[in-house]
């Protein structure tokens, strides 16, 4: 092919018509599994060569695959010794459209999470004008993705094919393929008997591609303000805008927090007014959102410091803590959707005048961070951490009494600088256990590696954040390992891919300092 290039990439829920139509999708939830790139051989990044299958049009299919309707081979236009290919359309005025349809039974019990095809042939409309193709991915959870691509493709020129790819954790069910002209394509290749995905919480992915997603809000100014929040929905190298249509609950409500409260695998938002104590969540379905009142009031001294899965059910819990008089009060309440199932508070002994969640020792359930209050002079402070024990599925059990840091040697840690400030628990190795990243105030980053609550390493940062706040520690590219997302005063924003202490930088564009992400008061 000549030319080509991706036109728009967009995401949506629930099952749709066959593309009827090629004019561009406007939707704003932008999910970038399906791509392209130029096809010279074997695929990269894909899945390994004994996990591939291929139907060549050569002889008989593989197991697995079907086409709707039955496909046409014809001679030409190949990438396979064979030189036969599948011909969608006959007529050079006529449009043409096919299914791919993939058996998730009969390749192992998971559909492929790599699939992909090979456009071979693709004339455009003469003097050099390419033709778009609409792809649309039914994944099998439902829920759909389309791709529009203009394409300029010459059939006896074996160097210009493009590959059409589609790489997504939900698994692929179906792909249809449309044009407004005939085409052909060629090696339709996809993943057969994938290793299953660890059943793992889902802590801020809101569209289930895999990849982090990161939620921010502003106080509403008028009663039917709608522009309150918004979603970036993170992709390979950029992001995409997701505005909720619902109103914030109330002119004083703030998110504090992404997880997935009713077990959907997609996280959910968490409002919280603490003048009148109510709690809500809004319910993320991709861009479908819908509003639960948590049928609890927290009122009384209690701060919102987590959102996540305290009790190993895989559904988010909301965490709170209050110091009264010489203890330090935490509570949980454990949640399906917005009803609370568990309301278990625990006193500790100590005051702790902030906290933190995380999973700090890879049993599938988040830790507490407690930092003690130390007296108004001293220069440093101390951190111990606590549990859920008891019943796993968190109705009743206990959180366990506070536990001061060790090292690798078993030693306590010693006192940290309070200069030193916890920015979050985050897990920026992806070794599964959330490490504890501090922003000094000179703008250093200090990580302290944890591994089974123990701190195993330490490193501060090659590159100093100074002039820049730590907004959140989003995994943009879905390999389970968490980058440090930041913006400055000018409103600019990055994200860090830490390895060690070496640092990789990637530009965001900018981010009104109006917009606070979701997050805990701690």
């Amino acid at each position: 092919m000549k030319n080509w290039n991706t036109l728009e990439n967009v995401r949506g829920v629930g099952l749709a018509a066959i593309v009827a139509t090629l004019s561009l999708a406007t939707s704003a939830a932008l999910a970038q599994s399906v791509t392209s790139e130029p096809y010279t051989g074997p695929v990269s990044g894909g899945p390994a060569p004994e996990s591939m299958l291929t139907a060549d049009f050569e002889g008989d299919l593989p197991v697995g695959i079907s086409f709707l309707p039955a496909p046409t081979i014809v001679k030409g236009d190949s990438v396979a010794p064979g030189n036969r290919s599948m011909r969608l359309g006959q007529d050079p005025s006529q449009a043409a459209a096919t299914q791919i349809i993939f058996d998730a039974e009969a390749l192992g019990g998971i559909a492929p999470r790599f699939a992909g095809f090979v456009v071979t042939e693709s004339a455009g409309f003469g003097a050099g004008v390419p033709a778009p193709i609409a792809v649309t991915v039914w994944f099998a959870d439902g829920s759909t993705e389309t791709a529009n691509f203009s394409i300029l493709s010459e059939g006896s020129d074996d160097l210009d094919d493009m590959l059409i790819r589609v790489d997504s954790k939900l698994g692929v069910a179906q792909i249809t393929v449309a044009s407004v002209i005939p085409i052909s394509i060629d090696n339709v290749m996809y993943e057969s008997n994938a290793e299953p995905l660890p059943d793992r919480y889902v802590q801020d992915d809101v569209n289930g591609d895999g990849k982090s997603d990161s939620a921010w809000f502003r106080t509403r100014r008028v009663a039917d303000d709608t522009s309150v929040s918004t979603v970036w929905l993170w992709g390979p190298s950029s992001y995409t805008n997701l505005a909720p249509s619902l109103v914030a609950p109330s002119t004083r409500a703030k998110m504090v927090g992404m997880g997935d409260a009713n077990g959907d695998k997609r996280a959910d938002l968490l409002w919280h007014d603490s003048r009148s104590g109510l709690l809500w969540v809004w319910m993320m379905g991709g861009v479908a959102t819908s509003q639960q009142l948590v049928d609890r009031t927290v009122t009384g001294g209690w701060k919102v410091v987590g959102f996540n899965d305290m009790n190993g059910d895989r559904r988010a819990d909301i965490m709170l803590r209050r110091i009264v008089g010489a203890t330090t009060e935490v509570r949980m309440l454990a949640l399906n959707g917005g009803t609370v199932i568990s309301d278990v508070t625990t006193s500790l002994v100590g005051q702790f005048d902030a906290a933190y969640v995380g999973d700090m020792d890879r049993d599938g359930r988040a830790d507490l961070l407690l930092k003690q209050r130390r007296s108004s002079g001293c220069t440093t402070e101390l951190y111990f951490t606590s549990a859920l024990t008891g019943d796993v599925g968190g109705i009743g059990g206990q959180f366990s009494a506070p536990a001061r840091l060790r090292d690798s040697a078993s030693k306590f840690e010693l006192p940290l600088d309070r200069a030193y400030v916890v920015a979050g628990l985050a897990d920026l190795s992806g070794d599964g256990s959330a490490d504890i990243v501090f922003r000094h105030r000179s703008g250093d980053i200090l990580v302290w590696d944890v591994d089974t609550l123990t701190v195993s390493s330490k490193a501060v940062l090659a590159q100093s954040a100074a002039g820049f706040t730590v907004m959140g520690f989003p995994d943009v590219d879905g390999n389970n390992a968490r980058e440090i997302l930041l913006r400055n005063a000018k409103t600019d924003v990055k994200t860090w891919k830490v390895t060690g202490s070496a640092v990789v930088e990637s530009a965001h564009g900018k981010n009104a300092r109006t917009w606070a992400p979701a997050a805990p008061a701690k």
